[in-house]
Formats: C-alpha cells, sequence, structure tokens
C-alpha cells in the first residue's frame, strides 16, 4: 500500500516536523520516551498510520529531528 497523502506531508520536513502535530489517522504506539541529556529534550514517541500503515518516531524538544519515517506496512 502507498503512503497516504498526510504522511507524505510530514516527509521532508526535518526539524520544522518537531511542533507539527501528528494528522488524524496517526495512534501512538507505546508509551513518550522522554529523553534529556545535558538540557537537550529530544523526547520520542512513536505512530502507526491507521490509512496507510507508515510507521514513525516523531522526535520533539530543542534536540528532537521531528518525524522520521520507520518502515512501511506493506
Amino acid at each position: 500500500m502507498a503512503m497516504c497523502n498526510d504522511c507524505k506531508a510530514l516527509t521532508g520536513l526535518g526539524v520544522s516536523g518537531r511542533k507539527k502535530p501528528p494528522h488524524a489517522a496517526l495512534v501512538p504506539v507505546g508509551e513518550l520516551r522522554e529523553i534529556a541529556v545535558k538540557g537537550m529534550r529530544a523526547d520520542e514517541q512513536d505512530y502507526r498510520c491507521t490509512e496507510c500503515g507508515q510507521q514513525w518516531i516523531h522526535e520533539t524538544g530543542n534536540a528532537g529531528q521531528g518525524w522520521i519515517a520507520v518502515r512501511r506496512s506493506d
């Protein structure tokens, strides 16, 4: 299955994706991982898209990388 349009919109955002909330079809998987090293935060939450199956890590905080595609579930 191809990546849905809402997931495609998360690709290529880079660190600007840190503040972009999950779209309506993304559901959290597991618990939030609070990460803070030397004052730099990079909290992580896993998500799975109920529309296309794409899996994501969302890294927030001043050291987070934004939306990271993990793997495709075809």
